[in-house]
């Protein structure tokens, strides 16, 4: 009987959700999901497979909460995302190319994810939340912080859209951050004025890191009425290493 045969083993059969190859293709990394213990959830690792089918895949990461969204560097260094619990944001990681344990990379309160890198320099691209009354990143910590300790989860809406598939939208949007793959340059805010502009939106940066271009989502004269362009930004990424 095969695991087609059989929904719980289907249902438990570990699967292959994600994968990045390194610029110079000499190394590729998935994403692999499997249920946890209780067998209510799936969480998910990160493995190395070897390129050329002659050893088997390698298992790079051990997180409790699962890892996710893997992206190289130019330099060959592996970007990835982890949850420290299930309610956190995710976190931006770095496993070194040279070897060692993976650091922390990035600690924006609301996290970063959907990495983007360019093919050379040092800089990426992510999509973070931000509050639409924070004027600095500490006003956005700050509400942030005091709707956690209140225990605050409603959502305020005041436009279209308000959801999206199986999920709603807000209270904070999607803005796209610059910053330094190596760390030696904080992230910075790409879009101040995206406000809803970036919901569910696409992106990528240019080889050399010099614009990155994204869908862009435009009112209409009816106020239910949104139209998805094309917007480019020309804000040079970080092509050098800072001490």
């Amino acid at each position: 009987m095969s695991m087609y045969d059989d929904v719980d083993q289907y249902i438990g059969a570990r699967r292959v959700t994600g994968l990045t190859v390194s610029p110079d293709f000499s190394r590729a990394v998935i994403v692999v999901a499997a249920l946890d213990d209780s067998r209510t959830e799936y969480r998910t690792s990160l493995w190395e497979i070897d390129v050329d089918g002659s050893s088997s895949a390698r298992r790079l990461t051990h997180g409790e909460w699962g890892e996710s969204a893997p992206v190289f560097t130019a330099s060959g260094d592996l970007l990835f995302s982890r949850r420290s619990n299930k309610d956190d944001p995710a976190r931006l990681w770095v496993l070194p190319a040279a070897g060692g344990e993976a650091r922390l990379l990035e600690t924006r309160s609301a996290g970063l994810s959907d990495i983007r890198t360019a093919r050379s320099g040092y800089g990426l691209v992510g999509f973070s939340p931000v509050f639409g009354s924070s004027s600095t990143d500490e006003d956005d910590d700050a509400l942030r912080a005091e709707r956690t300790a209140n225990k605050v989860d409603a959502i305020l809406h005041m436009g279209v859209p308000v959801r999206f598939w199986d999920h709603d939208l807000g209270p904070a949007t999607p803005h796209l951050f610059i910053g330094s793959a190596d760390g030696s340059i904080g992230l910075r805010d790409l879009t101040a004025n995206a406000a809803g502009a970036l919901h569910e939106a696409a992106f990528d940066v240019s080889a050399d890191g010099s614009f990155v271009v994204s869908t862009w989502a435009r009112r209409r004269s009816r106020p239910t009425a949104v139209r998805s362009c094309l917007s480019v930004n020309r804000s040079r990424l970080p092509n050098e290493h800072h001490e």
